[in-house]
């Protein structure tokens, strides 16, 4: 692990670079600095950050606080999109710290704070259980901003009393997920359809579809495969789906959906770091 002071010198005496390391927790805070050491990926990992990448950190910490204090006693109502939104965001963290993939963990929470601070999201409808249930999962990551967003919230006991919010699996399964559609490894199109449908109705709606249609133009399909929930494969002529081209598809997908979601790439720089897994 190293740091990449612009000012820095090339060689650094351990009394330096001590320095240094309460210089970045004067100027950032120590929260800002724990998720930056936690965004760098798996432990075992070769790694180094800068000064931009925690000024990132800074910022998104920032619009917690701008998110959370715009809420405060605004909610009158709990949305089903907003439940939903919550019980994922328990899910989503609660595996990820028992896989210790913290990165990953960290983007489960910048998409809560990305719906949190979009203008769709009205302030109606998140609750202070919504909020406080974000602040506890949170915690283990800003423990510092959580607690002082906790009394904000005005609670009489302490954060630390708060047990784990534990997840709905009825809203953490939607009974409709987003179907990637291939041709020939190329991405054409994405179906919405129920999990329980049957893979064959799955197949013939793929195929129905306009855009496939245009694409296949003349030629003859040769196979299909429906991976339920996740993708459609579709092959023209005898080309065939191989294991290892429908799992690097599923990827290609869940990154296309991050990219169009306008999603921020995680912070810092490591050598052989995950990707956010997308379940």
């Amino acid at each position: 692990l190293s740091f990449d002071s612009k000012d820095a010198s090339e060689d650094q005496s351990p009394e330096t670079m001590a320095t240094s390391s309460m210089e970045l927790l004067g100027r950032f805070g120590a929260d800002a600095l724990r998720i930056q050491l936690l965004c760098l990926g798996p432990a075992d990992n070769s790694a180094s950050f800068d000064d931009d990448s925690l000024y990132k950190i800074r910022r998104f910490l920032e619009k917690i606080w701008r998110a959370v204090c715009g809420r405060i006693g605004q909610g009158k109502f709990v949305s089903r999109n907003v439940l939903v939104a919550k019980h994922r965001l328990i899910f989503e963290v609660s595996k990820r710290l028992e896989e210790l993939k913290f990165h990953t963990a960290i983007s489960a929470l910048r998409e809560f704070v990305n719906f949190l601070a979009s203008p769709k999201t009205t302030l109606e409808e998140v609750d202070k259980s919504t909020l406080d249930t974000f602040l506890v999962v949170l915690k283990p990551f800003a423990p510092h901003l959580a607690f002082e967003l906790w009394e904000r919230m005005g609670n009489e006991d302490t954060i630390d009393d708060s047990p784990w919010p534990e997840y709905s699996k009825e809203l953490v399964e939607p009974s409709e997920r987003e179907h990637a559609v291939f041709v020939n490894g190329q991405l054409v199109d994405r179906l919405t359809e129920s999990v329980e449908l049957d893979p064959k109705k799955l197949e013939s709606r793929a195929l129905a579809l306009e855009s496939v249609r245009e694409f296949i133009g003349r030629r003859k399909v040769g196979r299909v495969e429906v991976v339920p929930g996740r993708l459609i494969w579709i092959c023209l002529g005898k080309n065939k789906l191989v294991k290892g081209n429908q799992e690097n598809a599923a990827e290609d997908a869940a990154a296309a959906s991050e990219t169009s979601a306008g999603g921020e790439p995680a912070q810092g720089k490591a050598e052989g770091s995950e990707k956010p897994e997308i379940p």
